[in-house]
């Protein structure tokens, strides 16, 4: 009897049919993550960990503590206020529709914190407000509002001692004085417009900001300009335009290790393989699973966010996210799916731990936690491609399998590369079954498919098929 083991894992992988499609990839992967040892682990469990105000918007972090902005002047808002949470209340008693954007200015200090600069929405007004102090009395009256000269939207970018936004009346993005500060936009020969449209094609309104390698980063939905900037506006110059790749789900831009990931034309995307390749999908990041995102609509996407302990890109639409590994050190990359039993908001990185805001509550997400809310069971799915053995097209008599793992799960076999989802009957196993205990699954196949299924805390190091060839 021989025997043919596959483990050092890749990641989902969906573009060539499955008898010769890379047998490390992953044919399913629901719910489980490519850990940076290249094994198979269930997705980190979540938690509700805060109840916030209806009249609070967005989430993000100052100095290591979570924060939404609120409207300022109801002092029932007051009993939030707790010192892993803090409500930033911003000029004007009207409902807040939407948090678009913060972005830290000024040095944090023990009387008044860091300062953040937000970008939120009234109706169909985006406002700019800057946040110096942490009010004691959400009923005091500051004035928080900056009138900037111009019509505001979409997100900021903090680069060079200044502040970048969008200007929807012009289609251009706008920057802020140095020398004076996030609430002066006017100051000559230090705050003004970077002519962004004057090298633009196709569609010019300015999607997203984002930060490549120091310099700033301008998406339209067909283009893409680099620029470089400096605290004084002479020296800064157009770096390069990119035509073609380009943005509509300014939601998911994120920077990752000096580069920048996004989503463009159905398809995840890296901004260092596009300065390399142009427009094609095919070789870039996103290219596994580009027939699981390519009818996705961007006006979907929620938030994107770079996991920095678990190495991984989570770009998510409502409680669907698509999961990225990413690790330059061990160069192992992959993609997973997973599934939330809540939809993301808004995620935010603090330390180690990943916070996600649904509605009126605030989750943690975490590799520590092992259950989902109210201890609810991870249910997860990971199916194997067919493996041939090195052999395509060769029949062999398969007796068992082998697995090299802990935790529960269901195993079971796909027998017909035509049909990979018709899988043989169930068998339950927990933990390693090498060498003491084979899983028996005699079947005849040019190739098969191992489909595990399970609850719980679950890792898959490798798995060992055990077969004889009969050579015709």
């Amino acid at each position: 009897m021989r025997a043919f083991s596959v483990s050092a894992f890749k990641g989902l992988d969906t573009r060539l049919a499955t008898e010769i499609a890379d047998p490390q990839t992953a044919r399913v992967a629901k719910n489980v993550y490519l850990s940076k040892g290249r094994t198979w682990k269930t997705r980190p469990g979540s938690r509700k960990i805060l109840e916030v105000p209806p009249e609070s918007r967005g989430l993000y972090a100052v100095d290591g503590v979570l924060r939404a902005v609120a409207p300022q002047g109801n002092a029932a808002l007051w009993a939030y206020q707790r010192p892993n949470f803090w409500l930033d209340f911003v000029e004007g008693s009207d409902a807040i529709d939407e948090y678009i954007d913060a972005e830290i200015y000024g040095v944090p200090s023990a009387a008044s914190g860091a300062q953040p600069y937000l970008a939120i929405r009234r109706g169909n007004q985006v406002q700019h407000h800057w946040v110096k102090s942490r009010l004691d009395n959400p009923g005091d009256a500051e004035v928080t509002r900056v009138f900037p000269g111009f019509v505001p939207s979409g997100g900021l970018i903090k680069l060079a001692q200044k502040i970048f936004a969008l200007d929807n009346s012009r289609g251009a993005v706008r920057f802020s004085s140095t020398a004076f500060g996030p609430d002066n936009w006017t100051e000559e020969f230090d705050a003004g417009i970077l002519p962004v449209q004057q090298h633009g094609t196709g569609d010019l309104q300015v999607r997203a900001l984002g930060i490549f390698q120091g310099r700033l980063v301008v998406f339209f939905e067909s283009q893409i300009q680099i620029w470089a900037v400096d605290p004084q506006p002479e020296n800064f110059f157009l770096v390069e335009t990119m035509n073609g790749p380009g943005t509509a789900a300014p939601a998911l831009v994120e920077a990752v290790l000096g580069d920048i990931f996004f989503f463009s034309r159905g398809g995840f995307r890296s901004l260092t393989t596009q300065r390399i390749t142009g427009e094609t999908l095919e070789g870039d990041i996103g290219a596994p699973i580009a027939s699981l995102t390519d009818q996705l609509d961007p006006a979907t996407a929620t938030h994107g966010v770079w996991w920095q302990r678990l190495s991984l890109y989570v770009a998510a639409f409502g409680s669907r996210c698509f999961v990225f590994t990413y690790d330059r050190a061990t160069k192992v990359t992959g993609w997973a799916e997973w599934e939330f039993p809540f939809e993301v908001e808004r995620f935010v990185v603090v330390g180690d731990r990943l916070y996600a805001r649904s509605r009126d509550a605030v989750y943690e997400i975490s590799d520590y936690l092992l259950t989902d809310d109210n201890g609810a069971d991870i249910e997860w799915e990971w199916q194997s491609q067919h493996q041939h053995l090195n052999s395509p097209g060769t029949l062999k008599n398969f007796h068992a399998l082998t697995l090299n793992q802990s935790g529960d799960c269901t195993v079971s076999m796909a027998s017909d590369p035509g049909r990979p989802s018709f899988i043989s009957p169930v068998y339950n196993t927990s933990g390693v079954t090498v060498p003491w205990q084979k899983i028996p699954f005699p079947t005849v196949s040019t190739a098969v498919s191992v489909a595990l299924s399970g609850k719980g805390q679950w890792q898959l190091d490798g798995f060992t098929l055990h077969f004889n060839p009969l050579g015709v």
